[in-house]
């Protein structure tokens, strides 16, 4: 009987979570990014504030899971389009960046939003866990050389050259041709990283071919 009770408790504390989680992103949403403080959230949400720091720790633990949750939904798209054949990191990436930033910068809110959190902290301390991963796999695609110290350098220059990169362009006032930052945006890293740079862009020419392929208008970055 313990037992079934803590199981009761147990998911009744996953549903709870989860009622936060979609009420924080309702209002990141809304009213972005620095509007939405814990206790916008608790007052929305009709719980008690300390359950928020309980499930989540901090607001920003909220994003980091926001952007984990969108790029695992984008992948469980792209693995429904094997016939595609991304057959190397580099080009599944940027089949995945491209759907990435379609989503967030084709709309107004999560723009802002991105944005926020873009201006209070790199990228870097919410997807570098992520990002890692997916360079590490460039690495193993094509035999590419480096060390760790390299290859730790080529990340944060990367994330430093994104972040202000797409903040010039956001903060322009200029329409963003999306796609074609994206082109840029992902021969960051091959580039460093020495690879030719013809391969380079005829393997982003071909994400952007296949970016088209992939039906995703029901994939949500915030709600």
């Amino acid at each position: 009987m313990e037992g079934s009770g803590y199981v009761g408790t147990n998911k009744k504390g996953e549903q709870t979570k989860e009622y936060i989680f979609g009420i924080a992103k309702q209002l990141f949403y809304d009213i972005g990014y620095k509007k939405t403080t814990l206790s916008k959230i608790s007052e929305t949400a009709q719980v008690p504030i300390g359950l928020i720091p309980y499930h989540f720790t901090n607001k920003d633990n909220i994003v980091t899971l926001i952007y984990s949750e969108y790029m695992d939904t984008i992948r469980q798209r792209l693995s429904a389009y094997e016939h595609l054949a991304m057959d190397n990191a580099i080009l599944y990436h940027g089949v995945l960046s491209r759907i990435y930033y379609h989503i967030i910068l084709s709309d107004d809110h999560n723009k802002r939003f991105y944005h926020d959190v873009l201006m209070k902290k790199s990228h870097y301390k919410i997807l570098n866990s992520l990002i890692r991963e997916v360079y590490k796999d460039y690495i193993s695609d094509f035999d590419i050389h480096i060390d760790k110290d390299d290859f730790d350098d080529v990340v944060l220059a990367d994330f430093g050259a994104r972040r202000e990169f797409i903040l010039h362009h956001l903060e322009s006032g200029q329409p963003l041709d999306i796609q074609k930052m994206v082109t840029f945006a992902n021969g960051i890293v091959p580039r460093l990283m020495k690879m030719d740079s013809a391969l380079i862009d005829e393997i982003l020419e071909t994400s952007l071919e296949l970016f088209y392929k992939v039906d995703f208008d029901d994939i949500r970055f915030l709600v």
